[in-house]
């Protein structure tokens, strides 16, 4: 790492900037229950799980290309596997996909809020770059903290995703600046750093259950690490 020579940061969506406001266990089976499903709340968790890591392997198999027609059948078919009990599964589908393009589903946190705004004061631009769909343009667009980002970068829409070298490198010349040049800050090891890393780019692992030089605990410990004290 080398913090004297970043001119760019990346940011991921969900886990770092962004948390679900409630659980997704609790979503599914709150919209479930509308639909007839009469699943144990840990039955949904443990489906949900499974079906999102095939649907992960599916994208290795593919070399990590991806699309918007490719996110709704990813998430038609994770919500088919985890509510298998729904009167209407495509009705089920829909009524998840459309809560979660809403911005009341989702947390902002004013930690990283306020990580985004101290490096816009250091003159440092900032984007969102995650592997998501259109819809986070939705969930971002009314936030004050979408103001300060110089962009978000959404996989669907660049064709590739985490842990592709191809995402990483498309985020930096969206940045216009050299991969070398970029910090990415992800919650996920293999996805976020690995991929990163292995692109090229300089990485920070966030989780505070973790220690290590690769890793801090809050968005504040980012800039006081890698840019100086707040």
């Amino acid at each position: 790492m080398n913090p004297s020579k970043i001119r760019g940061v990346a940011l991921d969506a969900v886990g770092v900037l962004l948390r679900p406001a409630e659980s997704i266990a609790a979503t599914y089976l709150a919209i479930a229950r509308r639909f007839g499903s009469k699943l144990e709340p840990e039955v949904v968790g443990k489906r949900f799980r499974q079906a999102f890591g095939k649907q992960e392997m599916l994208d290795a198999q593919a070399g990590w290309r991806v699309d918007e027609p490719r996110e709704r059948r990813r998430w038609l078919e994770i919500v088919r596997e985890t509510l298998d009990d729904v009167a209407d599964p495509q009705a089920c589908f829909y009524a998840l996909f459309d809560h979660f393009a809403k911005p009341n589903a989702w947390l902002i946190d004013p930690d990283i809020a306020m990580l985004v705004q101290r490096l816009n004061e250091r003159g440092i631009p900032v984007v969102v770059a995650s592997n998501f769909d259109a819809r986070l343009h939705a969930v971002l667009a009314d936030h004050p903290v979408r103001a300060q980002l110089r962009g978000v970068i959404v996989s669907s829409e660049i064709g590739w995703r985490k842990p592709a070298e191809m995402f990483f490198r498309k985020t930096a010349e969206a940045m216009n600046a050299p991969i070398v040049e970029v910090l990415f800050v992800g919650d996920d090891r293999h996805n976020d750093y690995d991929g990163a890393r292995a692109a090229g780019m300089q990485a920070c692992l966030l989780n505070p259950k973790q220690a290590g030089p690769e890793v801090a605990a809050s968005g504040a410990e980012v800039f006081d690490r890698w840019f100086g004290p707040m």
